[in-house]
């Protein structure tokens, strides 16, 4: 009987988390759950995605290692700076997680901070033994799924490299047919289904599938610089194809072929460079050769434009001499890559680092939505006294980052979602987990439990419930080799999750409104206020 795609990878997960238990718990290990934690949340799809994701959260847990132990070695004695200090530290991992390129090792710097330094920030002494044991089982859950996942059924990500290599391609060859279409004042025939997100999707798909590739793939890592580079090429084209020139140059008594002599023949070459490119990136040989384009404008037609026809011109012109260029580069890169050309050596361009005090908005709004749940949460915990007031914090300083820089995820149906998980986590508990006798019982049941949760949450976008749920379920549980059950225990973690998820709700709102329409908003109304303020200094 063959098992499917979705069976396999559901018994790696159960199997890697029964197996980290079972070390944990030999060990005597305090808190084994945390091992658990890694593999819940290092558990994808590939090979290389889940060696990633497992390499940014080790790499994050070191960096909250070291500051925690700084913030308990600086503020010992004062709570309120001790507090501060680690409030804007998750407040800074919040915003780098919009900025960065690997928001979960910012999430990881961040979250492991808030439970390592709240942990321990008011019993001190016993701090670097609780960093230290964090670092360990975190490491623990990381090497067991690792090596299941590469001796077990290993699902590599070249084959869905390969796959989304060939659709961004073709993307970007739709979607320049539809742009110079349009340019011409033409009816393309193709391109009209290419939208935004399919663009937008699409191209992560192949970003994300190159990082994990270049993890698992020998292929892949021996031209890395050469894909890097396509991927660069690639992130540009878009870029430029994204600009809609058409508008610009849809001006009356003006004639393009006058204006721009040679029009045509440029935009047939780039076209038959665009499928060129996609049949290699498949593997056939291409049937055409890059050609010289040139383009230049007319300087007789030029002066007859007005001075708004000209800027609109000279910046049409620029885009397409950027897109042949880019396009002549790309054919190259791709040509040497699939073995038509003498592979050459290749340079990968830095990344562009904006301007240090070019603040985003809303990723500030993000951060100063954390930073001030975690504040209340830590005024409920001084001042009210609510059971579990130092897991609040915790809690807001763990999932608060998460939903802050994902305002699209409706807290509400997390909340509901997590009561369910409870409750379910709680029947095991206090029903079940009291009849095993073993360590053989146990491992059936978390064999089980992982098994069934990873199968119903088996699709990409269920990935984070699939987490969230066997997080749930570990907190719940709460195994060790010295187990208790007690249901006030169920009950404190229920009432702290419902404090916590109202006020991460309540601060969604906090300083500004959350969904991407009303980001889109707040986007066009700081660019028309520059765009009146240029027209005021012009004057």
């Amino acid at each position: 009987m063959m098992l499917s795609s979705t069976t396999k990878e559901s018994i790696k997960t159960a199997l890697a988390l029964t197996v980290a238990y079972g070390i944990a718990l030999s060990l005597d290990w305090q808190s084994p759950y945390w091992a658990g934690f890694a593999v819940a949340f290092c558990s994808l799809d590939t090979a290389g995605e889940s060696l990633n994701k497992a390499f940014m959260r080790i790499m994050g847990t070191i960096v909250a290692i070291i500051v925690s132990l700084a913030l308990i070695g600086l503020f010992p004695q004062d709570r309120w700076l001790f507090m501060a200090a680690l409030i804007t530290h998750v407040g800074f991992c919040t915003y780098m997680m919009g900025e960065s390129r690997y928001p979960y090792f910012w999430l990881v710097s961040g979250f492991v901070v808030a439970i390592i330094a709240s942990s321990s920030g008011m019993d001190p002494v016993n701090s670097f033994e609780l960093a230290m044991l964090r670092f360990q089982e975190t490491g623990l859950g990381i090497v067991v799924y690792t090596l299941v996942s590469l001796f077990l059924w290993p699902r590599l990500s070249f084959p869905a490299f390969e796959k989304s290599g060939v659709e961004i391609t073709k993307i970007i060859s739709s979607l320049y047919r539809l742009r110079i279409g349009l340019f011409l004042g033409e009816a393309p025939s193709v391109g009209h289904e290419v939208q935004k997100s399919q663009v937008v999707s699409t191209f992560g798909n192949f970003s994300k599938n190159l990082e994990a590739a270049l993890t698992d793939s020998l292929e892949v890592q021996e031209l890395s610089k050469h894909w890097r580079r396509i991927h660069s090429l690639i992130e540009q084209i878009i870029h430029i194809l994204e600009y809609r020139q058409d508008s610009l140059l849809n001006m009356k008594n003006v004639s393009l072929a006058q204006l721009l002599p040679g029009l045509k023949e440029v935009a047939g070459e780039l076209e038959n460079r665009f499928n060129a490119i996609e049949q290699m990136m498949a593997g056939k040989l291409p049937r055409h050769q890059v050609q010289a384009a040139t383009l230049a404008a007319d300087q007789k037609e030029l002066e007859k434009l007005s001075h708004f026809q000209r800027a609109a011109v000279v910046v049409s012109l620029e885009r397409l001499q950027r897109l042949e260029s880019l396009s002549r580069n790309l054919f190259q890169v791709v040509a040497e890559i699939r073995g038509f050309t003498k592979i050459q050596e290749q340079r990968v361009e830095n990344p562009f680092i904006p301007f240090p005090l070019s603040l985003d908005m809303d990723n500030l709004a993000a951060a100063f939505r954390v930073m001030l749940g975690m504040f209340t949460a830590y005024l409920f915990w001084i001042y009210l006294d609510v059971p579990g007031g130092q897991v609040i914090v915790t809690i807001c300083g763990s999932i608060g980052p998460a939903f802050a820089t994902q305002p699209y995820v409706k807290i509400p149906a997390v909340f509901l979602l997590l009561l369910f998980g409870c409750f379910a986590a709680a029947l095991i508990y206090m029903l079940l987990m009291p009849q095993l006798t073993s360590f053989i019982g146990l491992g059936i049941m978390l064999f089980g439990v992982t098994f069934s949760l990873t199968r119903l949450f088996s699709t990409p976008k269920t990935a984070g419930l699939r987490a969230i749920t066997l997080a749930i379920f570990t907190v719940i549980t709460g195994i060790s080799n010295h187990q208790h059950y007690a249901f006030l225990a169920v009950a404190n973690t229920v009432l702290t999750l419902t404090l916590t998820c109202t006020i991460l709700t309540i601060f969604a709102y906090i300083p500004l409104r959350p969904g991407a329409e009303h980001s889109l908003n707040r986007q066009l109304k700081r660019y028309f206020n520059s765009c009146d303020h240029l027209m005021k200094y012009r004057e």
